[in-house]
């Protein structure tokens, strides 16, 4: 009797015995199907597009997403040479030559952006459109190749080549080997009629691919955003409705009701008020009967505006956002520096893709510099040592946080080079070097020591 009871309720409820409910969504909930596809099939050509341009339309648009795609970059694209070789002199020259180099007349074939601004756009493209591309040319320069540029032809999104010795196939305008590697770019112009033609094919020696990925065999990149886009878009929807409405709720009418009998007479002659709000305030002297009201209406409500929020909170969470960053009183210090921390984590890893993207462009700079003789010709490349070190992160308490940090070096628990790294984004070194050199200045103008805050002579 049990289990014909069971059975009927799993009939009628959609229960399933030893099965998984995500297989089993019945009729309320969406069924993704049961075809797996890999990224680069499931985002065809024509769906990319939309994607990229929909991401583009959010940061020119909605000033929230730009400014959650901009304090993104804010973290993960900041970062400073330090060369590590440990010959005083020869770190010296590379850290000039790096620095003159990062100059926008000299690594920008455009002339308009430093590598530091090069880098942050990198990252901003690959943020907005998944991928990007930048290529090494012999004159020393980078060009940037933006993610729509690379494609097939007659935009096909996938295409296997037969008429090669070798098993290569073309996926979104690369060409890879059966492992996936890439092989060769194809790429493509931009025409003022909103159409592409295509310029040349790259070897893949030279071309720098800077990208988002989720899977093992994916080839192109994918925008972290493209899970937030549509409550994006929703969200700017109804923002827009709401100022529509709200507008049009400021255009606020006067409203004068008759209860008396002899005014329910049409017959009868009717009191006219002739009411003119733009001559300051009005006194309204009203006949026995009439009831002045005005018609208002609370726009935007509470209700949305909390749902508003919410799907903004939900939206930030693709690039990792705490919503403290976007309403300072959202809540305490102590929630605040845990949210710090805790995206600090979650960017680790988009910086050091970064950092990776920069040590490509290094291997190939000091290359070239020593092809030109800007190095010592007989200089083991291959024996160099370097870092990019990311921007740091200030201290929100510094008393109580620079006591920790000493107690922590105190201790052996840190080094001042880790400490200087994670707070200020350069190395210890560099300070020792300053601290000295300030030193020897001050015993040469004959000061003993340098003055103190906080003495027993402050305010004399």
């Amino acid at each position: 009797m049990f289990k014909a009871v069971s059975n009927a309720l799993g009939s009628a409820f959609g229960w399933n015995d030893n099965q998984y409910d995500a297989v089993n969504p019945g009729k309320k909930r969406r069924s993704s199907g049961n075809n797996i596809l890999s990224h680069d099939k499931a985002l065809g050509t024509s769906d990319r597009f939309q994607l990229i341009e929909s991401a583009r339309d959010i940061n020119r648009n909605f000033a929230a997403g730009a400014f959650m795609i901009r304090k993104h970059l804010d973290y993960v694209s900041t970062f400073s040479f330090q060369p590590q070789t440990g010959d005083a002199k020869l770190d010296e020259d590379l850290t000039t030559l790096m620095r003159w180099w990062s100059r926008p007349e000299n690594c920008d074939v455009g002339g308009r952006h430093s590598l530091h601004s090069i880098i942050r756009l990198a990252e901003s493209h690959r943020t907005i459109d998944g991928d990007v591309f930048l290529m090494k040319l012999r004159s020393g320069h980078l060009q940037g190749i933006e993610s729509d540029r690379i494609q097939n032809e007659q935009g096909l999104g996938v295409v296997y080549e037969t008429d090669v010795p070798k098993a290569v196939r073309k996926v979104h305008g690369i060409h890879v080997d059966k492992g996936g590697r890439p092989i060769a770019y194809d790429v493509y112009s931009k025409q003022q009629n909103w159409t592409y033609e295509f310029d040349k094919t790259v070897k893949a020696s030279n071309i720098l691919m800077h990208g988002y990925y989720d899977a093992f065999d994916q080839i192109r990149g994918i925008s972290p955003l493209a899970a937030a886009i549509p409550t994006f878009v929703d969200a700017l929807e109804m923002k827009e409705y709401a100022r529509l409405k709200a507008k049009v709720s400021q255009l606020f009418a006067l409203s004068i009701t008759r209860t008396s009998a002899m005014y329910q007479d049409v017959s009868c002659d009717q009191t006219e008020y002739d009411v003119d709000f733009g001559k300051g305030p009005v006194m309204l002297d009203l006949d026995p009967g009439d009831e002045a009201n005005f018609l208002e209406s609370k726009n935007p409500s509470t209700e949305f505006q909390d749902f508003i929020t919410m799907s903004m909170q939900v939206a930030s969470k693709a690039l990792d956002i705490p919503w403290s960053f976007f309403d300072e009183a959202y809540t305490n210090y102590s929630g605040s520096r845990i949210a710090l921390l805790q995206y600090v984590k979650s960017a680790q890893s988009k910086r050091e893709s970064n950092q990776r993207l920069l040590d490509k462009i290094t291997r190939w700079k000091l290359a070239q510099w020593v092809s030109e003789g800007m190095l010592p010709l007989d200089l083991n490349l291959r024996a160099l040592r370097w870092t990019w070190i990311p921007s740091g992160t200030p201290w929100f308490d510094i008393k109580a946080e620079a006591e920790a940090d000493i107690m922590l070096i105190q201790n052996g628990l840190k080094t001042r080079r880790e400490v200087r790294q994670e707070r200020y984004g350069d190395d210890w070194s560099n300070v020792v070097d300053e601290l000295a050199a300030e030193k020897a200045k001050l015993d040469e103008l004959g000061f003993t020591q340098a003055p103190q805050v906080g003495g027993p002579d402050a305010g004399e």
